[in-house]
Formats: C-alpha cells, structure tokens, sequence
C-alpha cells in the first residue's frame, strides 16, 4: 500500500468575494489518491463577502484565520508561520484562480525523489475572468539557477509546492518583508541556492488575468515601454539590491564560495559603485533573465539605477 502524504494549502484572500468559491472548490476536489488536503486561509481583512464565502465551507479540512491588513507578501509569511511542520508538501494559492485536478498529485509524484528542498511549480494557463482560455506563460529558454534567481523570477507563486525540506528552510529563515519583491521570488531565490527546482511545462492552473492582477503579466518590450514612461516616477516595488542585501544577511554563510562571489559582486556594482560591471555581469551570463528581450530590460534597469 502506498504511503498517505499530507499536504497543506496555504491561500491568502483579500476582497475576493468574486472567484474564491471557485478556487476553494478546485483545491478541496483534486485528485487525491493516497493525498489528504488540508486547506489554511488568512483572510489579510477583508471588507467585502470572502470570509462569509469561505466560512459556507463547512469542511473539516478548511481553516480560516481572520487577521488584520498587512499586505500580500507579509500575509503569505504569516501563512508559514501559521502551518505545522507535520505535513509532507506546503502549496501557495491565489484566490481568483482554478486549480487542474491532476495539479497536487502531478507535483507529488515528482517531489517524492527529493530529500534536499525542491520546489515544484508550472507553466500558467492564462484565461481571461470567465476562465476562456488566452495565452499559455512562457515556458524559461535558459538555466533555471541562482544565476537568473538574483534577477527574475520564473516560480509563479500559485503553482508552487514544497517539499518538507524547501518549507522548513524558508520557515526557519523568514526574511523582513518589508525587504522582499515578492514572497515567489523569495521561494525561488533560495531553493535555487540550496536545493533543486522542477519546471512543470503543462500548465496546472487556470490563471485569471483581470484588472487587479494583469500588472504581473507584462513582460519584453511592455515592460521597457512602462519603465521609460514612469522613469522620472518612484517606484513602488521593493529594489532587487534590498531583496538580494536581505538574502545575503540571512543566506550569506551557508552559500557556496562561488555563490558568495556572485553575489557581492552583483549587489556591489547595482549599488552605484561600478554600473559597467554590472551590465558587463549581464551581457557575459554570469546573471541573465530567461529572454533577450528581458536582459535588454534589466539593462536598462541598471543604467537608470531602477535595480
């Protein structure tokens, strides 16, 4: 008889009155041979129905945490912190999406092999609010490494699952979030560094593009077009150099030599002190983006010191 292997879904919800009965549903009724689901949400305050929605539930295997607003990325931190380490994979939800019901069984299958932290995620299936297909995510040309981790991010949070492993490293070692680009990329950047990813190329969710989440979708030359025209604007995202200065805090005596010398030299150039260096880091390989299109980006990034 094969083993039962325990997974713990973790779904922040926020004012998403809208889709989350749908995206609760294709988490509860997955395909669960030898999987038992358990499904913790933090509703980070909403003000509209969600919690009502998710409370008409009833299941045995739904928790709902009601907390105050702290935005997404510290919600979703809560949210490790919150779940026990009894289980044998932690998986992260959106709230408007759907779930394929092969996704946690697909993913199990492949993370059983590991013992060192691994991450499992997938391409996207992007549909439009009424789940009416519209394009597939690109699937990454390039090495996924920590090489491209420092730069981008390919792990869409909602597709991930962890092993034990990859969940105990990253609770065990939380990072300010008021430091981080976002909680994937941070999942990303350090099982990169100390363990294995799987890239999953079939799609595993129905990811809905709407006016609240289409700022994650731009990408090549959208995306230079929008820096150009918001250069002389603050940004409103946390820095790449803040992120990578907390994983070097944190990280920094459990890295590889080469790993260290990666790094510092990456942090040191982006910070003003040698921008030819930087991009020179770029054009040579030592740290790139999945596309041509994307490094033309981060270049640019690194010239108007917008990194």
């Amino acid at each position: 008889m094969n083993p039962i292997n325990r997974v713990i879904v973790l779904l922040s919800s926020f004012n998403g009155e809208k889709y989350i009965k749908e995206q609760i549903e294709s988490i509860l009724d997955q395909n669960t041979e030898n999987i038992l689901i358990d499904l913790i949400i933090r509703d980070d305050g909403s003000s509209d129905d969600t919690k009502k929605i998710i409370g008409s539930f009833n299941r045995n295997n739904l928790k709902l945490v009601s907390s105050e607003n702290v935005g997404v990325i510290s919600s979703f931190f809560r949210l490790i912190k919150l779940a026990d380490e009894n289980a044998d994979y932690y998986a992260f939800s959106d709230q408007d999406d759907v779930w394929k019901k092969n996704k946690i069984q697909k993913a199990v299958s492949l993370l059983t092999a590991y013992e060192k932290p691994c991450l499992w995620c997938s391409r996207l299936d992007v549909v439009d609010s009424n789940l009416n297909h519209l394009f597939f995510s690109a699937i990454p040309k390039r090495k996924i490494s920590l090489n491209n981790a420092l730069v981008e991010n390919i792990a869409t949070g909602c597709t991930i699952i962890l092993n034990k492993a990859a969940f105990l490293l990253l609770k065990n070692s939380l990072p300010d979030p008021k430091k981080i680009v976002m909680h994937d990329w941070w999942f990303y950047l350090v099982i990169s560094a100390f363990g294995e990813i799987i890239y999953e190329k079939e799609p595993s969710i129905h990811y809905r593009q709407h006016a609240a989440n289409v700022e994650g979708m731009k990408f090549g030359l959208k995306k230079i077009f929008k820096k150009i025209h918001t250069i002389s604007k603050p940004s409103k995202y946390i820095s790449v150099y803040n992120q990578l200065s907390e994983f070097s805090r944190i990280h920094k005596k459990n890295l590889t030599k080469e790993q260290n010398e990666l790094l510092h030299n990456f942090l040191i150039s982006i910070n003003g002190k040698n921008i030819l260096k930087a991009v020179h880091m770029v054009i040579s390989g030592k740290v790139y983006r999945q596309t041509n299109i994307e490094n033309l980006s981060l270049i640019f990034s690194i010239f108007m010191k917008r990194i």
